[in-house]
């Protein structure tokens, strides 16, 4: 896990941490640009969908170079990631995944 950062509320950041992740950051609104700074050339990033959307809103997600994988925060999931994947087999295959 030398290879993996992390951006996430608290719980999130401390399950990680314990996994060995390299570096994990308690997402601060305010502090978002130097944040994204510290992580955005680690090949793999885990952050919440909740904080991916933010970052999208804040321009910030696409100075991020390596794969992101959100997941559900603590409140559940948002579906976002579903919808990436979707789109992803829809782009590649031509295939729809609907969510039901």
């Amino acid at each position: 896990m030398k290879q993996i950062a992390v951006l996430g509320d608290l719980e999130l950041v401390l399950g990680m941490k314990l996994a060995g992740a390299s570096k994990c950051l308690n997402y601060q609104t305010d502090k978002a640009a130097e944040q994204v700074n510290q992580i955005k050339e680690f090949p793999i990033l885990i952050t919440t969908e909740t904080i991916a959307a933010e970052l999208k809103e804040k321009k910030l997600f696409q100075e991020l170079q390596g794969v992101v994988v959100q997941v559900p925060d603590k409140s559940g999931s948002r579906g976002l990631a579903l919808k990436q994947v979707s789109k992803l087999f829809e782009d590649a295959l031509g295939l729809k995944i609907e969510n039901q």
